[in-house]
């Protein structure tokens, strides 16, 4: 994978698979801890990509979310009661919230047929890839836009037409 200015990639003559029309980067400050989520911090900063690159969510397509299955919440309670550990999925929920807070919002109109929405992560199929994940999802992405499919996830049976 090269990343280039768009300029220097018609210049050499090299195959665009796509354009990245924005990116920017935040952090979740008012954030409970670093491994949590922050909707607000991710809804701003969604929000401010499709600005600034002039694309209406309606027409996204796909969203590749982190999506570790982060797991974190109270256990201690039932820990030495009766031995069982009680865990709440607070990163991915807390994701799902803000990617589908712009990308498909409950105040808004509803997205059409020809609208659908997509989700998905690499890491359910090659897992957490630390300092690459950012790579490796953009690849992934890369490579769906390629094929013109998005691979299925492992462990998950339906599939959506």
């Amino acid at each position: 994978m090269v990343i280039k200015r768009l300029e220097d990639a018609k210049a050499d003559n090299d195959p665009i698979i796509a354009v990245i029309l924005g990116a920017y980067t935040n952090h979740s400050a008012e954030a409970e801890s670093i491994t949590r989520p922050h909707i607000g911090a991710q809804k701003a900063i969604f929000e401010k990509v499709l600005t600034s690159a002039g694309v209406d969510p309606y027409s996204v397509g796909y969203v590749e979310m982190h999506g570790t299955g982060t797991q974190a919440g109270e256990y201690w309670r039932s820990l030495f009661a009766d031995f069982t550990k009680v865990c709440v999925c607070v990163g991915d929920a807390r994701e799902m919230k803000s990617v589908l807070s712009v990308f498909a919002p409950e105040t808004e109109r509803p997205r059409t047929d020809a609208e659908r929405l997509f989700l998905g992560s690499a890491k359910a199929n090659v897992g957490h890839g630390e300092s690459v994940s950012g790579p490796i999802a953009l690849i992934k992405s890369l490579m769906m836009l390629e094929r013109n499919e998005i691979p299925p996830h492992c462990g998950i049976k339906t599939k959506v037409r």
